[in-house]
């Protein structure tokens, strides 16, 4: 049973299975997920899909969305798909469409990444928290509004750079760090010169490009337990 709803975000909580956050990986987008539980003003509360281990869920946004009420082994599951800003302008016409975001709004969006990228990784940076946040937000408005990349993109780039180490066993680390792998990530996407995905296209720089080795995503807690997401049928905010 589907139902179209719309109603304001007023938290959102990672889903533990056995002491990790809750994951699968997309067969079809060859992709892994993470699941959240998001709650509502209107009393719904339901399971989503994120990119990231953080999540970018905005509070106290109004969202519209489709709440899905399904049965599997005895067990209701709601999920809450489709999210949309409520308030979000789209523009008609055209090629490209779609909601235009204005740099100022881009700027917010980038301000916050940043600031959860730090907060993610403070426990294994023995740095002062503005310079962090400083050299993080830096990062971000180049790549946006110098280089041209989109905003989701660098975002991204930077939320798995962070995770990456937040999750690895080194002890400390720097934010060098953390920005030296998100540049290493960006030249990886960028590289659309490959045919084959096991072999790396010649390059024509005098040093050879090595991509960081792919990390394993935790495995699925009791998937016998929950029926594969079919992927979320937005994109991800």
């Amino acid at each position: 049973m589907a139902e179209n709803k719309k109603g304001k975000l007023i938290s959102f909580q990672p889903v533990f299975v056995n002491g990790q956050h809750r994951s699968w990986v997309s067969q079809k987008y060859n992709e892994t997920y993470y699941v959240f539980t998001l709650t509502f003003d209107n009393g719904d509360s339901g399971e989503s899909n994120a990119k990231t281990q953080n999540g970018s869920y905005k509070i106290g946004t109004e969202y519209t969305y489709t709440k899905e009420i399904t049965v599997y082994q005895e067990r209701q599951i709601v999920k809450i798909k489709g999210l949309k800003d409520a308030n979000s302008s789209f523009s008609g016409g055209g090629k490209s469409g779609g909601y235009k975001m204005s740099d100022e709004d881009k700027k917010k969006f980038l301000n916050k990444v940043a600031l959860r990228c730090v907060n993610a990784s403070m426990i294994k940076i023995n740095e002062e928290y503005n310079p962090i946040y400083a050299k993080f937000r830096n990062w971000l408005y180049m790549r946006v509004f110098t280089l041209a990349d989109t905003h989701q993109m660098a975002s991204d780039i930077l939320e798995l750079s962070t995770d990456y180490y937040k999750n690895s066993a080194a002890t400390s680390i720097t934010s060098d760090n953390i920005i030296s792998l998100a540049n290493s990530l960006v030249k990886t996407v960028n590289n659309i010169s490959w045919t084959d995905p096991n072999q790396q296209a010649p390059s024509t720089n005098s040093q050879s490009y090595s991509p960081p080795a792919q990390q394993t995503p935790p495995p699925s807690q009791n998937p016998a337990a929950y029926p594969e997401d079919p992927g979320p049928e937005f994109p991800m905010m």
